[in-house]
C-alpha cells in the first residue's frame, strides 16, 4: 500500500473541502430556486426606447413617460381581448374611456369566448374544418392592427398580454376541445408525437396545461413550441411597430417560471434584432405579492422592466373588505420598499377586481371603488378597472373615478408625491390614504367621510389651501384658505383673525370630508407674495 504523505494529504483535505463547498453551494441555489433566473440572457445596450416610446420616466423610474412627457395610466374596459371587436362597438368604447381621461387597456390575445358573435382564430383553416397551424388567418391579424391603430392614434397605453391559460382550460373544457392548438383540430401534429391530450378541464391554478410546458428546460415539446414561437414572431411583427405597447407574458401565472422566462427572453430577443426596447413583466397568479414567484420577476431586471401587481387585489376576498384594503396596501408598501432596493420600476395593475357579487376581489362596487383608489395612493404608476362582472369596467361609476383620478394628477406634481402614511393621525383601519411631496403638497384620500389629521409641519408659509375632490361626480369644491395656525375641519368653517394665529403654532390640520362619500382632499401651501 502506498503511504500517504503530508502533502498528498493537504491536497485531498483541500479537494475534499472544495467538493464541500460546490455542494453547499448547489444546495443553496436549489433552495433559492424561485427567484433565480432560469436565464442567463441580458438585453443588448444597443437597444435604446425610442424618445417617443412608452418607458420609464427618467425623472422617477416608479412611473411611465411617453411621447417624453410623464403620464399616469389609468384606465377600465369591458373586455380584455377589445382587439377582437370591429367598427362602432370598438370605436365607441375607446371613445368613452378617453372622454373620461382614460389612457389605459389591457390586450389579451384570447380567441375563446363569443365565436358565436364573430371571434376568430389566428390560424387558417381548411374545407375539412381542420386548421393548418403554418397558415395564417388575416383576419384575426387585421383586428390586431386595427386596434393598436385606433389606440395609438388616441395616445392609448395597451398592456399586452401573450398567453392566458383561461383560453384553454377550466369550465367544460370546450375551450381546449374547439382550440387549433388541440391534436385533433390540426393537421400538423397528433397525440402520437407530442405530449398535448386532447381533452383538458382543469382550471390553470390547479394543474399545468401541457401547452405551457413546451419550453425546452420542460417537456421539450418541439413539435408543438415551433408554432408558438411563429405565433409570438408573428404577434411582434405588428405590435413591435408601435410604441405604446408594454408586454406581459402571461396572465395569472401559475406554471413553472421556466415558462415565462423563455418567453421573456424570446420577445425580448426579437425587439433586439429588430433594435427596439420594449419593457415586459409577468403577471405570477398568487395572490400575495410577496410570494416567491412575485420575488423571481422583481429580482431579474434582466427579463422583467415592471412588476404587475395586479393580483394583489384579491386581498379584499382573502380577508374581506376593510381589513383586506389595508392589507393590500400595506403589500403595495412592502414592494415598493423592495423595489428601491432591487432598482426603481413602474408598477402597473392593470385589473383591479371588485364589483357587486364579484366572485374576485371586494365583492361591492364601493369596495372595487376603494381598491382602484388605494392603488394609486400606494403608489402604483398604472391602474385599470378589471372588465365586469369581476371589475367595473367603464360602468358610469367606473368613468367618474378613472375622470376623477385624471383630474387629481392633472392638479398636482403627481410624480414627485409618495404614499405618506406617518402623516395621517387619528386614522382607523382602511379610512384614509395619504400621497406627498412633503412640504410641498399633500392629498388625502378618505374612503368614507371621517376625521383625520394630517401632519403640515414641514410646510414653512403662511397658510395652506384646501380643496376637495368628489370621486362620484368627479367634480371640485371651492378653494378654501386655512392660516397654517389654524387648527381647523374642512370645509373650513371659520378663518380666524390673522394676528391671533401668528402666535399659534402649528404641526397638523383636521380634515373632514364634506359629506359620508369618497373624496380626496389636496392641500398646498401659499406665500405671502402669491
Amino acid at each position: 500500500m502506498k503511504k500517504l504523505t503530508s502533502s498528498n494529504k493537504t491536497v485531498r483535505i483541500f479537494t475534499t473541502l472544495v467538493l464541500l463547498g460546490l455542494i453547499i453551494l448547489s444546495s443553496a441555489s436549489c433552495n433559492d430556486n424561485s427567484t433565480n433566473s432560469t436565464s442567463d440572457y441580458s438585453p443588448s445596450d444597443d437597444a435604446v426606447p425610442e424618445k417617443n416610446a412608452i418607458q420609464p420616466y427618467s425623472d422617477n423610474p416608479n412611473y411611465w413617460q411617453y411621447k417624453e412627457e410623464p403620464i399616469m395610466l389609468i384606465g377600465g374596459s369591458n373586455n380584455d381581448n377589445l382587439f377582437q371587436w370591429t367598427g362602432d362597438k370598438l370605436t365607441n368604447h375607446l371613445d368613452s374611456l378617453v372622454a373620461a381621461g382614460g389612457n389605459y387597456l389591457r390586450l389579451v390575445m384570447s380567441d375563446d369566448d363569443d365565436h358565436d358573435l364573430g371571434e376568430v382564430y389566428a390560424f387558417g383553416q381548411r374545407s375539412n374544418g381542420k386548421y393548418n397551424l403554418n397558415t395564417w388567418n388575416p383576419e384575426y391579424w387585421n383586428r390586431l392592427i386595427n386596434f393598436l391603430d385606433k389606440t395609438s392614434d388616441r395616445d392609448i397605453i395597451v398592456q399586452l398580454t401573450l398567453w392566458d391559460g383561461w383560453d384553454f382550460g377550466g369550465d367544460d373544457g370546450s375551450d381546449w376541445s374547439e382550440h387549433p392548438y388541440n391534436p385533433k383540430n390540426n393537421t400538423n401534429y397528433s397525440t402520437n408525437n407530442t405530449r398535448l391530450p386532447t381533452t383538458w378541464k382543469e382550471p390553470p391554478w390547479r394543474e399545468d396545461h401541457p401547452l405551457f410546458l413546451t419550453v425546452p428546460t420542460l417537456n421539450n415539446d418541439i413539435e408543438v413550441l415551433k408554432f408558438q414561437e411563429a405565433f409570438i414572431s408573428k404577434l411582434l411583427s405588428i405590435a413591435l411597430t408601435y410604441n405604446n405597447v408594454l408586454y406581459n407574458i402571461e396572465n395569472e401565472a401559475s406554471t413553472p417560471l421556466e415558462w415565462s422566462d423563455y418567453w421573456a427572453e424570446f420577445i425580448h430577443k426579437e425587439a433586439n434584432a429588430t433594435g427596439k426596447k420594449i419593457y415586459v413583466t409577468s403577471m405570477r397568479d398568487n395572490w400575495d405579492i410577496r410570494h416567491q414567484d412575485h420575488l423571481h420577476v422583481l429580482k431579474n431586471v434582466n427579463l422583467y422592466q415592471f412588476f404587475d401587481a395586479s393580483q394583489n387585489t384579491q386581498m379584499p376576498r382573502r380577508h374581506g373588505e376593510g381589513a383586506g384594503h389595508q392589507i393590500a396596501y400595506e403589500h403595495l408598501l412592502d414592494l415598493k420598499t423592495r423595489i428601491q432596493q432591487s432598482g426603481q420600476r413602474p408598477v402597473n395593475i392593470v385589473k383591479t377586481y371588485g364589483a357587486k357579487n364579484s366572485s374576485n376581489g371586494a365583492p361591492s362596487d364601493a369596495g372595487g371603488l376603494q381598491s382602484f383608489w388605494i392603488n394609486i395612493f400606494g403608489g402604483v404608476s398604472a391602474v385599470r378597472f378589471h372588465r365586469p362582472k369581476q371589475g367595473l369596467g367603464i360602468s358610469e361609476i367606473a368613468l367618474k373615478s378613472i375622470k376623477s383620478a385624471r383630474m387629481l394628477s392633472d392638479s398636482t406634481d403627481f410624480f414627485s408625491m409618495f404614499p405618506k402614511p406617518s402623516l395621517l393621525g387619528n386614522r382607523s383601519q382602511n379610512e384614509a390614504y395619504a400621497l406627498a411631496n412633503t412640504g410641498k403638497q399633500y392629498a388625502v384620500y378618505f374612503t368614507e367621510g371621517r376625521e383625520i389629521t394630517l401632519d403640515i409641519s414641514a410646510i414653512t408659509a403662511d397658510s395652506i389651501e384646501v380643496q376637495w375632490l368628489n370621486i362620484l361626480t368627479a367634480s371640485w369644491t371651492d378653494t378654501e384658505l386655512v392660516f397654517k395656525s389654524e387648527n381647523t375641519t374642512g370645509p373650513i368653517r371659520k378663518i380666524a383673525d390673522k394676528l391671533q394665529d401668528l402666535l399659534k403654532i402649528s404641526t397638523s390640520i383636521t380634515l373632514s370630508p364634506p359629506d359620508n362619500g369618497p373624496w380626496i382632499a389636496l392641500i398646498n401651501p401659499v406665500n405671502k407674495d402669491n
